[in-house]
């Protein structure tokens, strides 16, 4: 049974399931961009960071656990046509040492089996270190 559920889609459609709680960064003015998180009703968590900064489309919520605590879960989208904005990375990691971050960087990289490596591949190499 699915708990957590991350999604980089083009249109977020306007539904509120029941069952999740939602939080959501959608770009209202374009076609494409959004962000979502869906979690369990049942899950304590809530909405610690929903920005755009540089067309970087960032959303994280912290999910309260018994064993550790806290962890942090974000979602990001870079569009192709821009760099990521690496001060989010930075700040995502100064607010929780447990996290996972996921998203659609539009990184490519020759060593993860990209034909090529582009210029938010090498970015996602120099976070990665």
């Amino acid at each position: 049974m699915i708990k957590i559920l991350h999604l980089n889609i083009t249109s977020i459609k306007k539904h509120k399931d029941e069952l999740l709680s939602r939080f959501s960064n959608d770009q209202l003015d374009k076609l494409g961009g959004g962000v979502l998180l869906a979690i369990k009703e049942n899950i304590k968590c809530y909405e610690i960071f929903n920005k755009t900064i540089e067309k970087n489309v960032i959303l994280a919520v912290k999910i309260e656990t018994k064993i550790l605590k806290s962890i942090l879960t974000a979602s990001i989208y870079v569009p192709s046509t821009v760099k990521i904005h690496l001060n989010v990375f930075h700040e995502l990691y100064k607010m929780n040492n447990n996290r996972i971050i996921v998203g659609d960087l539009n990184a490519a990289l020759l060593s993860m089996g990209s034909r090529k490596t582009n210029t938010r591949g090498r970015q996602l190499q120099e976070i990665l270190k």
